[in-house]
């Protein structure tokens, strides 16, 4: 009896540790990524499904502050093999971002030679990426002259697939200013992404 006793509390003894110990680099990791004041709450997590009613977090780069708000972010996902889930939906069921631009950054001039944003030559999408990502509302609040104009929006991501290989990405993107969706000023943006 005293054995069991002892193998059991050095298992907890573990466990404890284990737990501490991932904390802190998660922790870590955010604060490499420059991310502050994460916040969540958890509703669901199981072997298939997770569920948060709120995660926020500040995202601070070097030109701005960023403040973000997922509400009812889920994911789903199936297990192909014993230690490898694919994802299929990551749904948020609303997004707030607000950027707030920081007053002490130096303007510099653009360089407009290079692209803003490039992928590099051979990227894929990789095998780990969701099935579908799908965000029912997404409001973003951004600087302007009038202190802050607000756009308002939908987005669906969805991988392109051949042959149960993955070949790309499709983007649907439904926005307009303001604090609703308007059918009468709205950009639609559908692109695709192949290799």
């Amino acid at each position: 009896m005293r054995k069991w006793l002892s193998i059991i509390s050095a298992l907890v003894f573990l466990l404890v540790v284990l737990v501490i110990a991932g904390v802190w680099q998660f922790k870590r990791v955010l604060t490499s990524l420059q991310i502050e004041s994460f916040q969540y709450q958890l509703e669901t997590l199981n072997l298939y499904r997770v569920k948060f009613s709120e995660v926020s977090f500040v995202y601070k780069s070097e030109t701005a502050q960023h403040t973000i708000h997922l509400h009812n972010l889920a994911a789903d996902w199936q297990w192909r093999s014993w230690f490898s889930p694919q994802l299929g939906l990551v749904g948020v069921g609303q997004l707030d971002v607000v950027q707030v631009a920081l007053s002490d950054v130096k303007k510099s001039p653009a360089d407009i030679s290079k692209p803003i944003f490039s992928l590099p030559e051979n990227w894929s999408v990789p095998e780990s990426f969701p099935e579908k990502i799908q965000i029912q509302k997404m409001t973003l609040k951004l600087p302007c002259a009038a202190a802050h104009c607000s756009f308002v929006g939908v987005v669906d991501i969805v991988k392109i697939k051949a042959e149960q290989l993955t070949t790309g990405l499709k983007l649907t993107l439904k926005a307009s200013p303001g604090e609703m969706l308007n059918v009468e000023h709205q950009l639609i943006l559908d692109a695709a992404y192949t290799l």
